[in-house]
């Protein structure tokens, strides 16, 4: 499995880098990202969202329930 994080803040701050709620996240299946990326060593915002719809990117207060989601697929 993997997670991917974005902090959203600009600028970034020493307090907002802390901040759980300043960031996203996409989390992916590693058989997924095999299947569709092949040995592609990068990815984009916009591959991240296309791999996780309808889902797309998660906050921190949700980021529990997408790990459990993406163990049981």
């Amino acid at each position: 499995m993997y997670a991917f994080c974005l902090h959203e803040r600009v600028p970034a701050t020493n307090d907002n880098v802390r901040d759980p709620a300043c960031w996203r996240f996409w989390v992916l299946a590693t058989r997924q990202l095999d299947d569709e990326l092949g040995t592609q060593e990068n990815v984009g915002l916009k591959t991240l969202n296309r791999l996780t719809e309808p889902r797309g990117s998660v906050s921190w207060t949700e980021l529990r329930a997408e790990v459990d989601w993406c163990v049981d697929i």
